[in-house]
């Protein structure tokens, strides 16, 4: 499964040439105030000029000062955006814009914090505020396309990538961001050429290697894609996803001694002490998060109208999906908006290596389940993070699986529903009581350990017992019967 990383969120400002332009303006201002005042000597009206020298002055040391304090604040926004810190550096940011909303890098700092923070909609009115400043502004365009592709509407992200590529040639991240783009589109050759012509501008650009790298996983090019991977981690040997994709290579391939290998790196290079946060993900801190990693094909329209009604009754909620596969994004997201939802409340990431999918997992608030067709496996590795769940079990064996599991954590009584209205007000409920859901968390966590969902050794001798009771069945010359196993070692031993 393709694993790209996401656009880069930089706003691609030169802070050095930034300051040599304010100096700049400020030496213009202090010659431009310094003319307006007369310069006489020796005559009775000296000392009136020199007041009014001293109150230009006076002036001047204060639109001195006013500038340097925006370049404070603007530092200080850059280093809590590059810290992660997006409200404060959202006040920092708004504290310069209230004293200059004519500062485009300021500006394109808002649009790029607006976008973390998954407010796409300011995030494209904070650029194009700019752009009426400067309509060369060429990032604007670049992060004002990434707005309009996480929005789902990948077509006029790509024209924006394009106007970004012609106001700026040698825009390598525009490059690397439209071959994204065009890969969301299917456009694969297309997508190469990008990746290519960002990496003839920028060879040390490690995303392009990375992606250009899927690009010939996608069509069987397993030897290209290897190299592309290398040439990302010859670069920055700590790029986890480069690792983490040398390892989905090689399970696709049969591989699985080097997929373990390279697997084992990416866990190496990632912080195991850190525990993760909301902000690597580039999901919102201040939202509840409801969460459903199953396979998009699992969704079916009932079951989607009923999570918009859950969005739309949780205020300042958002439903976090995969890209499970990339082509269903921009129909779910249409079939939301169709429905009310906001455009941030949907938030699309990639598929990730188990380890690290079960790690984040822990982000969410709580899991909501696919009747039609269950959370199988993902259902055990949600469970296993700590994330409750609601499902709601029906009659075939696949609307039963997610059920089960919670019943074998101990505490499964809480998690399931007996019709889809259930559905809705249990998920609402939970959601809009939030003690009571984050005791349902603490017991689940608490019983991971103790409840016969995760008890392996537990597993493996009752599937012992399932086997040699149809042996035994078989050598007595019975018929195959169906038969309930029961933790009896006279009736159902496991070691004879």
């Amino acid at each position: 499964m393709l694993s790209l990383q996401s656009d880069p969120r930089q706003y691609n400002l030169n802070l050095q040439q930034l300051q040599q332009q304010q100096q700049q303006q400020q030496q213009q201002l202090v010659q431009q105030q310094v003319a307006r005042v007369p310069y006489n000597v020796g005559t009775d009206h000296h000392r009136e000029d020199s007041s009014l020298a001293l109150a230009s002055a006076s002036n001047i040391k204060q639109e001195l000062s006013r500038e340097v304090d925006e370049d404070m604040l603007l530092n200080l926004a850059h280093q809590n955006y590059k810290a992660g810190n997006y409200k404060q550096a959202l006040e920092h940011s708004k504290a310069v814009y209230e004293r200059n909303p004519r500062r485009t890098d300021n500006l394109l700092l808002l649009g790029a914090v607006y976008y973390q923070l998954h407010d796409f909609d300011l995030c494209i009115a904070k650029n194009e505020e700019a752009l009426r400043i400067d309509p060369q502004f060429a990032e604007c365009y670049g992060n004002m396309a990434n707005a309009w592709k996480e929005k789902g509407n990948i077509d006029v992200a790509i024209r924006y990538y394009l106007i970004a590529i012609e106001l700026r040639p040698n825009f390598a991240d525009a490059w690397s961001n439209l071959a994204s783009a065009y890969m969301r589109k299917g456009r694969l050759t297309e997508a190469a050429q990008c990746c290519r012509q960002a990496l003839a501008l920028n060879p040390r650009l490690v995303d392009a290697h990375s992606n250009l790298g899927n690009l010939m996983k996608a069509q069987g090019l397993v030897q290209e894609a290897y190299n592309c991977y290398l040439d990302a981690l010859r670069i920055q040997p700590t790029f986890a996803i480069a690792w983490s994709n040398l390892a989905g290579l090689f399970m696709e391939a049969g591989d699985l001694n080097r997929a373990l290998q390279y697997y084992k790196k990416n866990l190496d290079v990632l912080d195991p002490s850190c525990q993760p946060k909301r902000s690597d993900y580039g999901l919102p801190e201040d939202k509840f998060i409801f969460a459903c990693f199953n396979q998009l094909y699992k969704m079916d329209p009932e079951i989607f109208t009923t999570w918009c009604n859950i969005l739309k009754r949780v205020p300042n909620s958002a439903l976090w999906l995969l890209r499970f596969p990339a082509a269903g994004e921009m129909r779910l997201r249409a079939h939301a908006a169709a429905q009310g939802v906001q455009p941030d409340q949907i938030i699309f990431t990639d598929v990730a290596m188990k380890q690290e999918h079960i790690r984040r997992s822990a982000l969410a608030d709580l899991f909501l389940d696919t009747p039609l067709c269950n959370a199988h496996t993902t259902g055990t590795d949600v469970l296993w993070a700590g994330l409750p769940m609601v499902t709601l079990p029906l009659e075939k064996m696949a609307t039963r699986v997610a059920g089960s599991l919670c019943l074998a954590t101990g505490v499964g009584e809480e998690m399931i529903v007996n019709s889809m209205k259930e559905y809705e007000e249990k998920a609402v409920s939970l959601a809009l009581n939030r003690p009571k859901l984050q005791d349902l968390t603490n017991r689940l966590k608490a019983a991971r350990l103790t409840c016969p969902l995760f008890d392996t050794a537990r597993w493996v001798r009752n599937l012992e017992r399932a086997y040699f009771k149809m042996w035994n069945l078989y050598c007595s010359g019975q018929h195959p019967q169906p038969f309930k196993v029961a933790e009896n070692d006279l009736e159902f031993p496991y070691d004879r």
